[in-house]
């Protein structure tokens, strides 16, 4: 009942808010209009509190509205929306008080008795303080909603517990409770199955959503490949946020069934919400802005399998590049308020043609939000778990067809996201976001891949042999998070930096020449992202280097490749 409640008030925020401060208007007038400023009169008629305190909830309303004060504009109980809430009861005192007094037209209507302009200034502190203390018991209430939800089910630690350490417990294929839940005994019953979340290395970033994520409901809100992994998760959380309308596009229609089915429990793909489009349509996709007109814009279309890339850089080109391009010139037409680049680490100091496209994109983002009213914005984050392609899923396909399991080298590291983790940053970053950012999130240490797959194995109770394949082309042995000499700023959110990103002018991107060949093209895209640095970007590294890289690999000690290798941790025996 508890949920049900908690997740209604998250939906209908704008509402609840905008009553609350009407409330709070209504009774602060009747107050002091009876108090009568200290007199001890109580026969103070109660048709003009009511009309005052009505005259000041419509006005606090329409401010509100300007400002966005109930809108998920700033975080629920922030000291930013103290502000926006001062403003607001302010100027709505200062507009009744004035009405009152120069306006005869509103004192015909209240009978002589009234002090209106002596009650409105009194009215005005009261309700800012009962405001301001209704959004501090919400907030306390909902953290501790959530604080009761965390100790009622207790989950492993993945900070206390990383992956390289967690030993003997991860490989039986069960974990303990973490030692920060307050239970009094971690008994034999509560040990679980290892979870794909137990393989980030740290404990998974909990943000507040309802307190930021406002800016949806009552919005139209549309997002780019709703089909894929991230797009799929991203319509399914706007849609408990209740927007007046989600658009949901993509190209793949057996995605959009699927999405729709997940959403709504069943999929008849015979509504509006459902986009059949592809964004390299320039002239489709600004036909429909231009129809449906989106306030809000997730841009998560996008070509990703670094390999494959590799091979047709041109694809590339056509999706990444000038598909994203299209997207953005057709929000800025229409007049989207904000617009989110989901883009990826690669960019940060690309050397794959993935790295180079989603950087000209992270580019052309910051390029266009110079030129519109809106806030357009990117975030990067790291590798998602258990996403179509992903890592993970590739080692548990091959365990379970008997190996052997590949690896392309035995030290090669990546950051890794929950879909969960990375949809909450994306829809956080459009509330705490500035123009032309990216936003990156603390994805808490590197973890080696190596380790990823001694774990599956020794969780599956098979031998399965691990077999080193090389680096290919475009791959890097650790990923980096931001260029050099890029500072880790964090402003707004301790996980969340905020990175400037020079803008790169769509003029040039137009200028790649997809009949210079692979080569040319490749060549095409790392002099743009040139431009956007003052760091070198590396030479693109050839297949024939990717090849050779495993020959010169000097395995690690106590590391064993082989069918009958013992499954254990980081080289070091369990």
């Amino acid at each position: 009942m508890r949920e049900r409640m908690v997740a209604a008030l998250r939906r209908r925020r704008v509402v609840v808010l905008a009553l609350v401060d009407s409330l709070a208007w209504l009774a602060s007038m009747a107050t002091f209009a009876m108090l009568g400023e200290g007199s001890t009169d109580w026969r103070f008629p109660v048709g003009d509190p009511l009309l005052l305190g009505l005259l000041a909830a419509f006005v606090h309303t329409a401010f509100g509205r300007v400002i966005r004060l109930h809108h998920g504009r700033t975080q629920l109980g922030s000291f930013a929306e103290a502000r926006l809430l001062a403003a607001a009861t302010l100027a709505t005192g200062l507009t009744v008080s004035i009405a009152t007094v120069l306006q005869p037209w509103v004192l015909q209507f209240l009978p002589t008795q009234a002090a209106a302009p002596t009650t409105a200034p009194a009215a005005t502190f009261m309700t800012l303080v009962t405001a301001a203390t209704a959004r501090a018991c919400w907030r306390e209430g909902h953290a501790r909603h959530h604080h009761d939800k965390r100790v009622a089910r207790p989950s492993a630690s993945t900070a206390r517990t990383p992956p390289l350490e967690a030993g003997r417990a991860m490989l039986a294929g069960q974990v303990a409770p973490g030692l920060h839940v307050p239970t009094p005994r971690a008994a034999l019953s509560d040990l679980r199955d290892v979870e794909v979340t137990d393989l980030l290395g740290r404990r998974q970033v909990d943000t507040d959503l309802a307190s930021v994520a406002g800016y949806l409901a009552g919005r139209r809100v549309l997002v780019t490949g709703a089909g894929g992994s991230i797009g799929s998760e991203l319509c399914r959380q706007i849609h408990r946020f209740a927007p007046a309308e989600l658009i949901m596009l993509d190209r793949d229609e057996s995605a959009l069934h699927a999405v729709q089915l997940s959403i709504h429990g069943r999929a008849l793909l015979d509504s509006p919400e459902v986009v059949l489009a592809d964004i390299r349509d320039s002239q489709h996709i600004r036909e429909l802005f231009a129809q449906r007109r989106p306030e809000v814009v997730f841009h998560a279309a996008a070509l990703k399998h670094l390999p494959m890339l590799e091979q047709y850089p041109d694809e590339a080109v056509k999706t990444n590049v000038w598909g994203s391009l299209a997207v953005l010139d057709a929000a800025r037409s229409c007049g989207t308020e904000r617009f989110v680049n989901i883009s990826t680490d690669k960019a940060a100091k690309p050397c794959s043609v993935l790295g180079y496209s989603k950087r000209l994109a992270e580019g052309l983002t910051s390029a266009i939000a110079t030129e519109s009213q809106g806030t357009y914005l990117s975030v990067r984050f790291g590798n998602v778990l258990g996403s179509r392609g992903s890592v993970l899923t590739a080692f548990q396909a091959q365990i379970a067809a008997g190996g052997p399991v590949t690896v392309t080298h035995p030290d090669v590291t990546r950051y890794f996201m929950t879909v969960h983790e990375a949809v909450e940053l994306v829809i956080q970053a459009a509330a705490i976001g500035r123009d032309g950012e990216a936003l990156v999130l603390d994805m808490g240490r590197p973890v080696r891949i190596a380790d990823v797959a001694r774990y599956l194995i020794a969780t599956s109770g098979r031998k399965v042999e691990v077999v080193y394949t090389g680096l290919r082309a475009g791959e890097k042995l650790h990923e980096d998070l931001f260029d050099d000499g890029e500072p880790d700023h964090r402003p707004r959110h301790p996980l969340v930096s905020h990175l400037n990103v020079r803008p790169v002018a769509p003029a040039l991107v137009h200028e790649i020449d997809l009949s210079d060949g692979r080569h040319g093209v490749i060549e095409a895209m790392r002099s743009l992202c040139l431009r956007m640095t003052d760091v070198a970007i590396p030479e693109p590294r050839n297949a024939a280097a990717a090849e050779s890289s495993v020959e010169a690999v000097t395995y690690p000690r106590g590391v064993q490749v082989g069918a009958d290798a013992s499954p254990h941790l980081g080289g070091r025996p369990a």
